[in-house]
């Protein structure tokens, strides 16, 4: 029995499709993570000077994956 020729054509289509899945589920678990930093702040639940921070390293998160999966 021989072995299928590998269509390396096909692989890579296949490849970026999982790799746009991962960077899309990637992005919506930083929005969501965002978000609920949000609700943390507007409930007043955590001081300010604790959520600054974390927001600007979930949007530079974001940034860079919405570049990469783009």
């Amino acid at each position: 029995m021989r072995p299928m020729p590998l269509d390396h054509t096909k692989l890579d289509v296949y490849v970026r499709a999982l790799d746009l899945r991962f960077y899309r589920m990637a992005r919506r678990s930083a929005t969501e993570t965002a978000a609920i930093l949000d609700i943390l702040d507007r409930r007043q639940a955590v001081a300010a000077s604790v959520l600054a921070p974390a927001l600007a390293l979930l949007e530079r998160v974001v940034a860079m994956l919405a570049l990469a999966g783009a």
